[in-house]
C-alpha cells in the first residue's frame, strides 16, 4: 500500500516536472526567436551653447538575442503637419546585446531643418521609432514629465 502511494506521488511529480520543463523551453524559444522587444528607459534633450543641443535615448533589449539598430527617428505633429525627423542613422548597425541597455545620442545640432519653430521640446508628444533593418518598432507618444513618467515600451 505504501509502495503504491509513493509510486503514484513519484509519477505525479514526474508529470509536473515535465510540464514545467516544457513551459520553460517554450518561453525560452519565444524570447530567443520571436521576441524583438526594445524598451525605452528615458529620453531627453541636453543643451550646450558650445557643442550644440542633442537628444539622448536609453534603450533596453528585452529579448535573448541581439538586436541591430539601423535608424532612430521621431514622428512629430506640429500645427497639423507630421514631421519625420531622423535622430541617428548607422551605416553599420548598432548592436544591442540581450538584456543590455544602450545610450543613443544624436549628433549635436543648433536647429532641425524644415521646422520653423523652437525645437527645444521636439521630443515632447512625439513618437519614437526604431528601424531594426527588416522591422520597425514604434513607441507611444513621449509625454512631458519626469523620467519615471516617460517610460514607454516600444
Amino acid at each position: 500500500m505504501i509502495g503504491e502511494t509513493l509510486q503514484l506521488i513519484s509519477d505525479i511529480v514526474g508529470v509536473v516536472a515535465d510540464f514545467c520543463i516544457l513551459v520553460i523551453t517554450v518561453f525560452t524559444l519565444y524570447l530567443t526567436v520571436f521576441a524583438s522587444k526594445l524598451s525605452m528607459i528615458s529620453m531627453g534633450m541636453y543643451y550646450s551653447a558650445f557643442y550644440g543641443d542633442n537628444i539622448r535615448i536609453f534603450l533596453k533589449n528585452k529579448s535573448l538575442h541581439s538586436i541591430p539598430i539601423k535608424k532612430v527617428f521621431l514622428l512629430k505633429e506640429i500645427e497639423g503637419i507630421f514631421y519625420y525627423i531622423e535622430l541617428k542613422v548607422y551605416e553599420d548597425p548598432l548592436i544591442i546585446d540581450s538584456w543590455h541597455i544602450t545610450r543613443i545620442s544624436t549628433d549635436p545640432f543648433t536647429e532641425i531643418t524644415g521646422i520653423e519653430r523652437d525645437t527645444s521640446d521636439i521630443h515632447i508628444n512625439a513618437v519614437l521609432g526604431v528601424d531594426m533593418g527588416g522591422t520597425c518598432q514604434m513607441g507611444k507618444a513621449i509625454q512631458e514629465g519626469t523620467t519615471s513618467q516617460s517610460k514607454k515600451s516600444l
